[in-house]
């Protein structure tokens, strides 16, 4: 049954209760709740869904847009200034700014302050009180993990270029490849799989699913066993 009309033309999933969508085009977004109503009106260049009671959105024109944060009723909260960003997880969002001549990653809190200086050349979200960040360009870097206070816990030494991002933690476990092929390490860097598949998701209930160099998909538990024997 349909419940919200075929008005908008493009959108996101709900989160916390809101979600964002584009109008004409997609040059304008705003924020509608779960019966359709605009909550927000459009008025900005692009709109991400909410989390931890924010939302990233697009200010200005193509030339001098920024990324700023809002909160549910359309309030800036985050001044626009930020070339690119990712969502609030655990208190803090990474967001990316000009430094000299390059552009790097740091982490602000829900102020607006800088709580992780901009140093990587490119970091995703907190999990479990650590963060995947990117050492070097898109093609060539190497992934590790931060804390909260931006000191490195594990160093960078996993595939993360063409879009690999290691991790994130999942019940004290994250995947990262090397070479190609995925495992699972701890906390402070050790494997407790050895890098074996071609892909491997995070662990929830104690396990995680895994995929072979074949296309097979299973399922291991926190050694590496297998639990469900990979098929097709």
């Amino acid at each position: 049954m349909l419940v919200i009309d075929t008005v908008f033309c493009c959108g996101y999933d709900f989160s916390e209760g809101l979600a964002a969508v584009g109008v004409q085009s997609g040059w304008e977004w705003g924020y509608i709740d779960k019966t359709g109503n605009l909550v927000v009106n459009p008025q900005f260049g692009h709109a991400y869904p909410f989390s931890e009671g924010l939302a990233a959105v697009l200010v200005g024109n193509s030339s001098n847009a920024k990324y700023g944060f809002v909160d549910k009723t359309g309030k800036l909260v985050i001044n626009p200034q930020f070339t690119n960003v990712g969502s609030f997880s655990e208190g803090l969002a990474p967001v990316c700014v000009a430094v000299g001549d390059s552009y790097k990653w740091g982490y602000i809190d829900k102020t607006g302050k800088l709580a992780v200086d901009p140093e990587f050349d490119h970091a995703y979200a907190f999990s479990e009180g650590l963060a995947a960040v990117r050492v070097g360009d898109y093609y060539t870097g190497k992934g590790g993990f931060i804390d909260k206070t931006g000191k490195l816990v594990v160093s960078p030494q996993f595939d993360a270029a063409a879009g690999i991002e290691p991790g994130p933690f999942s019940e004290g476990l994250a995947a990262v490849a090397v070479g190609g092929r995925c495992g699972y390490i701890d906390r402070v860097g050790k494997y407790a799989v050895n890098p074996q598949f071609a892909d491997a998701g995070p662990f929830a209930g104690g396990l995680a699913q895994i995929r072979t160099s074949g296309g097979e998909i299973g399922y291991i538990d926190k050694t590496g066993k297998y639990v469900w024997t990979p098929t097709k």
